[in-house]
């Protein structure tokens, strides 16, 4: 094996890398076995079982997606852990099927999808039997935008993708029919971005959420307990989940990428929150995912 630059692209765009991992079916397995590698790296000894996918590590080095190290140890580069966010969203289509057929999207329908990232909820509308007349994608993540506005090809005109914070939606009252949100609204204000949800939902639209619960949190502390900075923030996660539940405050501390204000929910808590935008909580499920499908009723 030989070293490679960490940034080296002979890709005109991450639109051509997302081509190039789907072409061949061993590229995407490539790319998404380092995705999911203990800190995104595969030592040559973990491909013995994989030599299906080793050979393709050298071609996806050329494309500026991996790099080896002199010691053969193969890493995702930053456009690779895009394309890998993005392929490993698309692996989760049980749970849109699941979403959309709660949805009922129509042939009028204004289809918004909160912290789109690489745009696979959008994708999945607009191949439906009858899609939305309009999707709409918001992710604070420019990165995250590119990647979804080269996901959508031949549906982008009827995709509009704009870069905005969840709790400022740059949208008018009541112009939503549906909307979904899978694991944003963790990230958030909570009360800025759930008011946000229910001014931009007209009378009788719908809603599918899904969000974190304490078993999430519980589960990473244990499953990282041997990682000190991840234990930390797993804790705060915890923490704030409970001030918020008992006292509707959410803890916000400063870091390089922003506010830090991660959290859980609870049923009694979010239907509390809904129920103040008057939506109604029409399905929820707490099994192996925290998932809430919901109506707007009225204020």
């Amino acid at each position: 094996m030989r070293a490679h630059p960490e940034h080296p692209s002979s890709l005109a765009s991450l639109g051509d890398a997302l081509r190039l991992v789907h072409s061949k079916r061993s590229l995407k397995q490539a790319v998404l076995a380092l995705l999911h590698g203990t800190g995104g790296l595969v030592y040559p000894e973990a491909l013995k079982s994989q030599s299906p996918v080793e050979p393709y590590y050298e071609r996806l080095a050329e494309a500026g997606l991996v790099a080896a190290s002199k010691e053969g140890v193969w890493t995702l580069t930053e456009s690779g852990r895009q394309v890998g966010t993005y392929l490993a969203q698309c692996e989760a289509d049980d749970e849109l099927d699941l979403m959309f057929s709660r949805l009922e999207c129509q042939g009028d329908s204004v289809f918004l999808d909160l912290g789109c990232g690489a745009g696979p909820a959008l994708l999945k509308a607009s191949e439906l039997s009858t899609p939305p007349q309009w999707m709409i994608g918001i992710d604070i993540d420019r990165s995250s935008l590119v990647a979804a506005d080269a996901a959508l090809g031949g549906h982008r005109p009827h995709c509009l993708l704009i870069q905005a914070d969840l709790s400022a939606l740059p949208i008018r009252d009541g112009a939503v029919t549906h909307v979904s949100s899978r694991l944003s609204l963790p990230y958030v204000d909570q009360r800025a971005s759930l008011a946000e949800l229910g001014r931009i939902m007209a009378p009788g639209s719908k809603v599918f959420l899904q969000v974190h619960s304490v078993r999430f949190y519980l589960r990473l502390l244990w499953d990282e307990r041997h990682q000190w900075k991840r234990v930390i923030l797993n804790g705060f996660c915890l923490l704030n989940g409970v001030i918020f539940a008992l006292f509707g405050v959410q803890l916000k501390v400063p870091s390089r990428h922003g506010l830090y204000q991660e959290l859980y929910q609870t049923s009694g808590g979010m239907a509390k929150i809904l129920q103040r935008l008057g939506i109604a909580i029409l399905w929820s499920e707490r099994d192996r995912l925290f998932r809430i499908f919901g109506k707007k009723t009225g204020v």
